[in-house]
């Protein structure tokens, strides 16, 4: 009866899109599959990677120097996980056209036509690493803020009055504490 949940939520969707993979791609062996498999599996390590380093950076930043726009920013990341992948999609996808288009402009005028670079910024990984953080940094920012939570005020001004500087603070202290 526990594993209803597990076999319903996990293993039936999983065992379903890798019967559709191979039946829509020929791909009659494991083998075939595998290098998609890995290539997400590196693309995941990659967002999650910098998922938490970013919102490290922005909680630890935050407790550091409490000011209303750093409370406010990491507010505004929590609201990005209410808005559909689509729509950040689409929201994304006009900036970065646009930073690929003046980019290939100015190589196009520096070096010249032949030598534009092409689609850098829409057309790499680059482009799904930055919608999975618009999408997905309010869930790492609310895991680190708990984990940093549990780190008390008074470890920060003992920190402190040891002449440990923030960044010191953090290796030394706040990291150790919040794993």
């Amino acid at each position: 009866v526990c594993a209803i949940p597990l076999v319903l939520g996990f293993v039936a969707p999983v065992a379903m899109l890798f019967a559709l993979s191979v039946r829509e791609h020929n791909l009659h062996t494991v083998s075939g599959l595998l290098p998609q498999v890995k290539n997400t599996a590196i693309l995941a390590g990659i967002a999650a990677s910098t998922a938490m380093l970013l919102a490290t950076l922005a909680v630890y930043g935050q407790r550091v120097r409490s000011a209303r726009i750093s409370r406010l920013g990491l507010q505004l990341t929590t609201l990005c996980y209410a808005i559909p992948g689509t729509v950040i999609a689409v929201g994304l996808l006009t900036p970065l056209a646009a930073g690929d288009r003046q980019l290939n402009e100015l190589v196009g005028i520096l070096v010249g036509p032949d030598a534009r670079p092409g689609l850098i910024m829409t057309g790499s990984l680059f482009a799904i690493v930055l919608g999975c953080q618009t999408r997905f940094l309010a869930v790492a920012v609310t895991t680190v803020q708990a984990a940093f939570d549990r780190v008390r005020a008074s470890l920060d001004e003992a920190s402190r009055s040891l002449s440990c500087g923030p960044t010191i603070s953090l290796w030394r202290l706040h990291l150790p504490i919040a794993r």
